[in-house]
């Protein structure tokens, strides 16, 4: 048996030793859809590569479309589908719901026959939320302007004539010169009259009202339906923004700030319309009616008179007559007719008590009865030891009565006529 011998360690060749546990060799799975999916790309004919690349620079014109003012990118609400949990109305309202990222799939597989079926199915995504969401709110108005966008892009993909021409651009820029105007109008104070209505009401601080107007309507909506070009004439442009001057007075109490302040923004837009060329005539709006005047505090109370020829049981003694300081403007008494007297509000509370009695109209009384003096005569101070005996002797804790007859002084009663 041959043994063999052990090689030493310094003889090793360390370079074909690999440190660390061996790697796993993954298994490869083909997949059938895959091969499918180069036979299509294989096959893919020009005008299928030309409906993607046009079909995915639609679809990037509007998911990087940003707001002008703000910069902020309009996209981010249309690209995933709805909460079914959070929204459950929604797929009951809308009957085939779609999104930015579900057009995206569908076109890098090559789904759209043409360019066509992509901007219908683009479209789609902003009908949809215009269809569920109110008109005015931020979703519809960023609805609204990609789908401005995208037709815009569109145009300038296939060279189709877009509708706006040049009557349209002068249109356009008188509805927004005036607009803009009525939003920087300021009254007498320095006060911006177009503030409040720059902007529709929030409905978490104000739901009632979205229960009593049925078409809300502000300054910034007007503005962003002149860009997207939804005014085809300049009367539409008038009934929105007599619209936004009719909600403020239906909500609003008459006189209240809000009311003033929209009736004068009124006035100054039948002012500007008047100034329209012909061909962009506006009806005026009917002018706001005048402020009523102030109520003035008075009470009107009426007092009746007795007939004529009716007995009436007056007392014995007439009444004292109330002061009154006549007036040369007072009108002429007609008898049968009732007297109506005017108090202001402050002079109101001295109806209840009766006005101070005049001391000269009374009688006055008599003067205060003098006490009844009854003079008596002092007891005898002779000693008793000198007294005659005849006399009886008198007790001195009993005054003895004098013989002198006694004078009452004094005055008669007072009356008891009370006055």
């Amino acid at each position: 048996m041959d043994f063999r011998k052990r090689v030493a360690g310094n003889d090793i060749d360390l370079t074909n030793i690999v440190s660390g546990p061996r790697a796993k060799r993954n298994r490869v799975v083909y997949n059938e859809e895959e091969d499918q999916d180069i036979e299509m790309a294989d096959a893919m004919t020009d005008s299928q590569r030309a409906v993607i690349q046009q079909g995915m620079q639609l679809w990037n014109a509007v998911k990087n479309y940003k707001d002008p003012a703000t910069g902020r990118e309009l996209s981010y609400d249309f690209m995933k589908l709805v909460p079914k949990k959070l929204y459950p109305d929604y797929y009951k309202v809308i009957p085939q719901p779609i999104s930015l990222d579900m057009v995206k799939s569908r076109l890098e597989l090559n789904g759209y026959p043409s360019l066509a079926s992509v901007m219908a199915a683009l479209e789609l995504v902003f009908e949809n939320a215009k269809t569920y969401n109110m008109e005015g709110s931020s979703i519809y108005n960023d609805a609204a302007d990609l789908h401005t966008a995208l037709l815009q892009e569109y145009h300038a993909i296939t060279g189709a004539p877009t509708e706006q021409n040049e009557k349209q651009g002068e249109l356009e820029k008188l509805l927004t010169d005036t607009t803009n105007e009525l939003c920087e109008a300021m009254d007498e104070t320095g006060l911006n009259l177009a503030y409040h209505f720059m902007e529709l009401p929030d409905g978490a601080l104000y739901p009632q009202y979205y229960m009593v107007i049925q078409r809300p309507m502000c300054f910034n909506n007007i503005l962003r339906k002149i860009r997207r070009h939804e005014y085809v004439d300049a009367n539409s442009w008038g009934l929105d923004v007599g619209l936004i001057f009719a909600n403020a007075a239906t909500f609003n109490e008459d006189n209240s700030p809000i009311v003033v302040q929209a009736k004068a923004l009124q006035l100054l837009f039948n002012s500007l319309v008047e100034k329209f060329p012909p061909e962009f005539a506006v009806e005026k709006l009917p002018s706001p009616a005048p402020h009523p005047a102030p109520k003035s505090n008075v009470i009107k109370i009426k007092v009746g008179r007795p007939k004529k020829g009716s007995e009436v049981a007056r007392p014995a003694t007439p009444p004292v007559p109330k002061p009154r300081h006549s007036s040369s403007t007072d009108p002429p008494a007609v008898a049968g007719t009732p007297e109506v007297t005017i108090i202001k509000l402050e002079e109101a509370t001295k109806v209840a008590t009766p006005p101070p009695v005049s001391t000269a109209a009374l009688p006055q009384p008599s003067a205060a009865p003098t006490p009844v003096v009854i003079k008596q005569q002092a007891p005898p101070q002779t000693p008793i030891s000198q007294m005659p005996p005849s006399t009886p002797q008198p007790n001195p804790f009993k005054p003895t009565p004098s013989s002198a007859a006694v004078s009452l002084s004094r005055l008669p009663y007072p009356t008891q006529t009370r006055p």
